[in-house]
């Protein structure tokens, strides 16, 4: 009888910390970002669409688009540094390093931004290894927060096949955008309420 209470108080102390365990998973859990990622082919190029909720204001999600090198954090990317600085012209130099299949793709750019405050940044590569990479960030408001819009077109010379290095791109970039809006999320409360310009 005594073997039979303490296998029931074990389980109940097992069941009740795993149930802490939850609630406390579920308390400090990243909202529904409601990402959206899609791939596409377009000749030798690649099309990339992707779009993710933020429960912020537009400024401080402009504000955190624009700290460059903080994309260091995210999978994949190395190095993010801010090279210069001219008006509303930012030049990144960043270093990339991916992986499709047993192929290693590194890849070094010098990216210009062009910031339209609080809600566009167009960008493009200036020097880099890649044939050409291009692409937006838009900011437009929805429901209690913002929609942060991202589109690009790159062509990159690999010896994978098109369509094996579309599915990894979209595996990777999907991953990539998640890590950034959880970051995006967690560093939002630190910024507290911004006045943008």
């Amino acid at each position: 009888m005594k073997r039979l209470l303490y296998l029931l108080f074990m389980c109940l102390s097992l069941w009740s910390a795993f149930a802490s365990a939850q609630i406390a998973s579920a308390e400090t859990a990243n909202p529904d970002f409601d990402l959206k990622v899609a791939v596409k082919r377009a000749g030798d190029a690649f099309q990339v669409s992707a779009s993710f909720l933020m429960p912020a204001t537009e400024c401080q999600t402009y504000t955190m688009l624009t700290d460059y090198e903080s994309a260091a954090k995210i999978p994949g990317i190395k190095k993010s540094v801010v090279i210069s600085r001219d008006g509303n012209k930012v030049q990144v130099e960043r270093d990339v390093k991916e992986r499709i299949l047993l192929f290693p793709i590194n890849l070094h750019s010098i990216v210009e931004y062009e910031e339209t405050p609080t809600n566009l940044l167009t960008f493009r590569q200036v020097s880099g290894d890649v044939d050409y990479y291009r692409g937006t960030w838009k900011i437009q408001p929805e429901n209690n927060g913002v929609r942060v819009l991202y589109q690009s077109e790159f062509a990159i010379d690999t010896l994978v096949p098109a369509f094996v290095a579309q599915y990894f791109i979209k595996n990777n970039i999907r991953s990539r955008f998640e890590a950034m809006a959880s970051n995006f999320y967690q560093k939002k409360g630190t910024l507290g309420q911004l006045t943008c310009n």
